[in-house]
């Protein structure tokens, strides 16, 4: 099962694929244009914490801004 999903960043790419953020969860979501669940990326994965911004550049190269806590 999947957290719950708490929206901060939106962006799609080429494909029409819509990205989330979701800072509570430390992860990230690709759903597809149709809504379908194609690829939950957490924190442990690609060591960030708390996205909270995402961007698609060219070439569907993703970029993910994250707020850091001290």
């Amino acid at each position: 099962m999947y957290p719950s999903f708490y929206a901060r960043g939106i962006a799609t790419n080429n494909q029409s694929d819509i990205i989330g953020t979701n800072p509570q969860n430390y992860c990230v979501h690709i759903i597809g244009h149709v809504g379908q669940f194609i690829r939950f990326i957490s924190s442990t994965e690609f060591l960030f914490k708390a996205p909270y911004y995402v961007q698609v550049w060219s070439e569907d190269e993703l970029y993910v801004g994250c707020l850091l806590y001290t």
